[in-house]
């Protein structure tokens, strides 16, 4: 699948650091493939270059006049066309009049509150976000309300993910921290050090952003005031931030003035501020608005605690579930009242640290906040209903799939697999099992010929547990694998949680002349044991492994359908396994074979496959009696019928009949096909392609 990241610009400032921390996430824990649109240059444009395919708008193709253009461009970012497209603050909606000439599902995640909203984007920027967002990711509940008070938007288009940081430690910039500015040692002050190393000791207040009303710059000097008229001395005051707007010449006036001028010194710009807070500090968010500063959770990893306002954002509720403590009131006279015993106490400062600590790493790392994300994309992309070429950009048009960094390597997973290739004669068994011995240790692949059905699904899950290897991939022999699916789903199935049973893609089937969920099945080895004990005896359903599935969904295991591409499906098969297939699939999917046959009877002149099909769905509607999936008892049935005496022969296939190339090349070919979407739609749209059945959870 393929993503479109936009980032407004490529600035050092909180929402471009988490738009970063979303990208590498997906990066090391997904098979997304991503391309970033940066609407503005900046310091960030070389980190975001190195982990995808990178492009600034103003390279494009002139937008007005050369829209489609400007669109292959965009595209070209992604190796496809883009499933879902991701714009990280109000400003992105800049892009999307000329991106929504994709049809893709688009994604905002809002950053700010209603003066951010009003300042960074105009009207129509606001217009354009309303009209074209498909769904909306608010960084904290009073940004969601914002979104359904101001803007109306409904609560099913709206899913809160708060901020996150790292899954990493930071640790303490020694160096950094001793170059702090030092006050000057007051010997009048009766509570006050007396001497230079007495003031290092001094507690540090914190506070973190543009200088700026907003940000409430002024109103932690006059937290620093009121400290001090309560007779408050020991505490050095730092404000890490650059100016942003017309408070700032007033409020060093006002600082030049106060009688906290040698207690709060305003630094500007730092890199990484969080690295110079250590244990016994605490991080003063005096904003009057802010959606959910980073630089709170940041503080909380360091074990520095946060005292903020009440009703200011997202921070308050972080504080209350223990990441600090929330004022009574927007006054510094409130804030001191809850410093007052934090200064007086360092063994509280660290207490009240160490909780915020635990706070932040249980609830607001990307562990938590990435696989949120994941989830939300992939639910968007299944809504899109995307026509067959875009299917076809969108899995295959690259030559070589990139797989990003995962928790295991590629490499890894594939020496923990088994695969088992399950024949009956198809005239593709080998190719299927040389493609799949270019992709595993050829050692690791396993080929059985069992009849009835019921018994090859029962020595598939012997032999996976026989290997023991962490994953048993099924295949049939009737399916030829893409090279690219057997990294892709193991490095989706490894991330998934410990009950998940199995993970199924899609196949091109040829006779269908759809993508479909069929002849693929990842099983995680450790359940099969289980499993083993479900399988339904032979005639009492159609579906033996499928039911063996719903059983172990049933005990809350989870079944994961994915849009993976797994390669083609019935192609080149002998002419009586086709009727076979269709005199089962007359039975199994009638109203479907039904949709089919006008379109197999008009194929039928130029591709003899199809007179097979129509053969074998003829001689399943005569039959009316209990069907096998046995092939003794489908081949006998076929050759009682007059016309299966007529089907003809195919010479054997090669077993290098197909590379990998000539299996994209015909799935390329059949995705763009201009009749590739009518059964599509009727038997298995987009919508159905992801889903998750078991024990109610999401993934």
């Amino acid at each position: 699948m393929n993503a479109l990241f936009i980032t407004h610009d490529c600035c050092i400032a909180g929402a471009q650091h988490s738009f970063l921390r979303i990208l590498r996430w997906f990066r090391a824990h997904t098979a997304w493939r991503i391309g970033v649109l940066a609407l503005g240059d900046g310091p960030l444009a070389a980190e975001f270059a190195r982990l995808a395919p990178f492009m600034l708008w103003r390279d494009l193709p002139d937008t007005a006049t050369q829209s489609e253009a400007a669109l292959a461009r965009v595209a070209a970012l992604t190796g496809g066309m883009p499933d879902v497209i991701f714009g990280n603050t109000v400003v992105s909606a800049k892009a999307y009049e000329l991106l929504s000439g994709f049809g893709k599902p688009m994604i905002t995640r809002i950053a700010e509150l209603g003066s951010s909203v009003d300042r960074y984007a105009t009207p129509e920027v606001q217009a354009a976000l309303l009209r074209h967002s498909t769904g909306f990711v608010a960084v904290s509940a009073p940004v969601a309300d914002m979104l359904r008070n101001r803007f109306g938007v409904p609560d099913d288009r709206i899913t809160v993910i708060n901020g996150a940081i790292e899954d990493t430690e930071t640790t303490l910039d020694i160096s950094r921290r001793a170059a702090l500015p030092m006050p000057s040692a007051n010997p009048d002050c009766a509570d006050g050090p007396k001497n230079a190393a007495s003031l290092a000791n001094w507690p540090i207040l914190w506070g973190c952003g543009s200088i700026s009303h907003r940000k409430g710059a002024d109103l932690f000097l006059h937290v620093a005031e009121a400290l001090l008229a309560q007779g408050i001395t020991g505490f050095r005051a730092f404000w890490a931030g650059h100016p942003e707007d017309d408070l700032v010449r007033g409020l060093f006036l006002d600082k030049e003035r106060s009688p906290a001028r040698n207690h709060v010194t305003y630094l500007g710009k730092l890199d990484a501020p969080a690295q110079l807070m250590a244990p016994g500090d605490i991080f003063l968010m005096t904003s009057r608005e802010d959606p959910f500063p980073l630089v709170s959770l940041e503080a909380a990893e360091r074990g520095v605690p946060t005292v903020c306002f009440p009703g200011t954002g997202g921070i308050p509720d972080f504080a209350a579930r223990g990441g600090g403590m929330v004022a009574q009131q927007v006054t510094a006279q409130a804030m001191t009242r809850c410093l007052a015993p934090l200064l007086a106490d360092r063994t509280a400062r660290v207490e009240a640290g160490k909780r915020a600590r635990a706070t932040v790493l249980q609830h607001h790392t990307m562990a938590q906040a990435g696989p949120r994300f994941a989830r939300l994309f992939d639910r968007m992309a299944a809504q899109a209903p995307p026509r067959a070429g875009n299917i076809a950009s969108s899995c295959i048009t690259v030559p070589t799939i990139h797989v990003p960094r995962a928790t295991r390597t590629v490499s890894e997973l594939l020496a923990d697999t088994t695969a088992v290739v399950r024949t009956v004669g198809e005239r593709t068994t080998d190719a299927c099992l040389h493609l799949l011995r270019q992709i595993l240790p050829e050692e690791h692949v396993h080929v059985i010929r069992e009849v009835p059905f019921s018994r090859a699904v029962r020595r598939c899950f012997e032999i996976g547990i026989e290997q023991s290897r962490k994953w048993t991939l099924v295949i049939d022999a009737d399916v030829l694998v893409r090279a690219a699916f057997v990294a892709e789903v193991l490095l989706f199935a490894d991330r998934q949680q410990a009950n998940t049973f199995v993970v199924q893609g899609l196949v091109h089937d040829k006779l269908f002349n759809l993508l479909r969920p069929a002849g693929n099945h990842l099983y995680r080895t450790k359940h099969l044991p289980l499993a083993l004990a479900l399988i339904p005896e032979e005639g009492n359903t159609l579906r033996p492994e499928a039911t063996t599935i719903d059983h172990m969904v049933e005990r809350g295991f989870l079944f994961f359908q994915k849009d993976f591409v797994v390669g083609l499906h019935d192609y080149g098969q002998h002419y009586v396994d086709i009727a076979k297939k269709c005199f089962v699939q007359s039975h199994k999917h009638e109203r479907f074979v039904n949709n089919a046959l006008p379109r197999w009877q008009a194929w039928a002149e130029r591709d003899p496959d199809f007179r097979a099909a129509i053969i074998g769905a003829k001689a399943g509607r005569q039959h009316r009696e209990t069907v096998y999936i046995d092939n003794v008892f489908l081949e006998a049935r076929i050759l009682a019928d007059r016309s299966g005496a007529t089907l003809g022969h195919k010479e054997p296939l090669e077993a290098t009949a197909y590379d990998d190339n000539g299996v994209v090349n015909a799935l390329r070919n059949a995705l763009d096909a201009p009749d590739a979407d009518h059964m599509q739609t009727i038997m298995f749209p987009p919508q159905r392609w992801n889903h998750i059945y078991g024990n109610g959870s999401e993934r």
